[in-house]
Order: C-alpha cells, then sequence, then structure tokens
C-alpha cells in the first residue's frame, strides 16, 4: 500500500516536474474588431498581453489579459405606456440605444499547430467585465387633461372622455438608467485561425460569440443584444 502510494506520488511529481519544463513564451496582441448584427455592423478594436505554455510539440495553452472596444452596435429598444385616470390620460413611451461597450477582458486558449506549417488554429473562452459605454435613455411623457362629457353613459357605466382642454409633453435624458438598463459582465466562446509570418509575429483572425444578454433582464425589449463580433490583427512574441 505504502509503495503503492510512494509510486503514485512519485509519478505525479515527475509528471509536474515534466509540464514545468515545457517553454513558456509571452508577447503582446492588437486587433481590429468589426462586430454585427442583423440590422448592423461596426468596427472597434482591442488589444492584450498574453503568456503561452507548450503542452506537446503541436499544442499549447495561452492565457491573456486585455480589452475590447465595440463601436456602432446601433441596439435598443422601445417601450410604451398608457395610464388612463378620471381627469388625464398619461402616456409614455422610454427609449433606449446602445452605440459603444468596453470590455476588460481575461482569455483562456487552446492552440492547434498543424505539422510543418506555419498555420494553427485555437479555441478559447472569455470572460468580460464592461468599464465604459456610450449610448442614451430617454422618457417621453404626455399628459393630456380631459374632461367628462354628461349624458352619454358607456357600457360600464363610465362617462365617456371626450375632449382635451390641455396636454404637455416632457422629454428627460437618463443616462444614469442606460447604465442599470446594460448588463455589467459578458461571456462567450472564441474561434481563431493564425498564419506565423516571421518567427516571432503571427497574422490573426478570430470570431467571438458572446452568450450573455447585454441588456439587462430587468429592462425587456422585442430583441435582446448578444455580442458577434470578428476580428484581424498581429500577435508579437517579445520573450
Amino acid at each position: 500500500m505504502k509503495k503503492s502510494i510512494l509510486f503514485t506520488l512519485a509519478t505525479l511529481l515527475w509528471a509536474s516536474l515534466s509540464y514545468s519544463q515545457k517553454s513558456l513564451s509571452g508577447g503582446i496582441r492588437m486587433q481590429f474588431n468589426m462586430p454585427v448584427s442583423s440590422f448592423n455592423t461596426g468596427t472597434g478594436n482591442g488589444g492584450a498581453i498574453w503568456v503561452n505554455k507548450e503542452i506537446s510539440k503541436r499544442s499549447n495553452l495561452s492565457l491573456s489579459i486585455g480589452y475590447q472596444y465595440y463601436a456602432g452596435l446601433g441596439t435598443g429598444f422601445i417601450e410604451d405606456s398608457e395610464r388612463i385616470g378620471p381627469t388625464q390620460v398619461v402616456s409614455t413611451v422610454e427609449t433606449a440605444v446602445l452605440d459603444a461597450l468596453s470590455f476588460l477582458t481575461l482569455d483562456g486558449t487552446y492552440h492547434l499547430n498543424t505539422a510543418a506549417s506555419p498555420w494553427s488554429f485555437s479555441l478559447g473562452f472569455r470572460l468580460a467585465k464592461r468599464i465604459q459605454f456610450k449610448g442614451e435613455s430617454a422618457l417621453l411623457a404626455e399628459n393630456r387633461a380631459t374632461f367628462l362629457e354628461p349624458g352619454f353613459p358607456s357600457s360600464n357605466n363610465v362617462d365617456i372622455i371626450s375632449n382635451h382642454v390641455n396636454s404637455g409633453a416632457s422629454i428627460t435624458d437618463r443616462v444614469d438608467k442606460l447604465e442599470k438598463q446594460l448588463s455589467p459582465v459578458d461571456a462567450g466562446l472564441q474561434l481563431g485561425v493564425q498564419y506565423q509570418l516571421i518567427k516571432g509575429l503571427t497574422a490573426e483572425a478570430g470570431f467571438y460569440q458572446g452568450m450573455l444578454n447585454q441588456w439587462s433582464p430587468e429592462f425587456k425589449g422585442e430583441n435582446g443584444y448578444w455580442i458577434t463580433s470578428f476580428s484581424m490583427g498581429l500577435s508579437a512574441r517579445i520573450f
């Protein structure tokens, strides 16, 4: 029993030492983003510092910390409501438009290198924390004061609302409300293909699909918004 435990510990130690001897590299990445939606194509950029760990001759794992910026999103929603009182009708229209998002990101990626070829492929995940946004949220409220026309009872024994005697409208800009309407985080999957231009410099193309609706669950619209983006860039190895 003791020999089995010692053998297991020795095997684990040997495996750990062997793994630690694998090559470690690091560098920086800059990219151009192109977020897309059903009706719009935007622009953006991103950057990261990365560390890469070789796990076999043809595969490695990488971890990167960076930022992602998406602009020209053009997503939003409109909600309207109407409240009828004894002497007035109040109509409200709430609008929210999201133009841009910025995130602090943490990426984990598995890379597969093709044999005797400059091409490689990657599959990874991303966790992101929103740090900035650009957009607007407004509330349009219209009050219509009325009087009741006597002598014409309705089927519900309520006098019919007939004539408007005055009306007023106000628009309130609520940027602070927009922040509460947005999700503070994102998470998603990414696919990539890389081509080594020269030693230490690689061209990259990727696709990212967010899995979290960027509109908060508290606010409903006809459609949610999940980040979908293509990217192109360069990665440079520093060590």
